[in-house]
């Protein structure tokens, strides 16, 4: 099996990717080769609270997605969905990974 490429190593928080407040890394490892698949950043309590405001801003009342109309919402779920399917082979290959190394942890 080819090795996945890493197209994002950081953290994804209020619409952009970011380092994360400790500047800590970790190896991903492919639970079938144990081989390093590349380094990531180690989210830790400041990041989650950083992503958690992020998110409660992203739905509260008066946020632009909750002011947009039902068809433009659905016209960026449909993109979201076309994105799922163009992508569908890695997205099933790194959950296949994913789901190996718990099965075998």
């Amino acid at each position: 099996m080819a090795r996945p490429e890493v197209k994002f190593s950081q953290l994804f928080i209020n619409n952009e990717y970011v380092n994360s407040a400790s500047g800590k890394t970790f190896e991903t490892i492919d639970p079938s080769t144990e081989s390093v698949i590349c380094r990531v950043q180690e989210a830790e309590a400041a990041d989650i609270d950083k992503a958690a405001k992020a998110a409660k801003k992203a739905v509260a009342l008066n946020s632009p997605w909750r002011t947009m109309n039902a068809s433009e919402r659905g016209r960026l779920l449909f993109i979201l969905a076309d994105l799922i399917e163009e992508n569908s082979d890695y997205i099933a290959v790194s959950s296949w990974r994913l789901h190996y190394k718990l099965s075998n942890f």
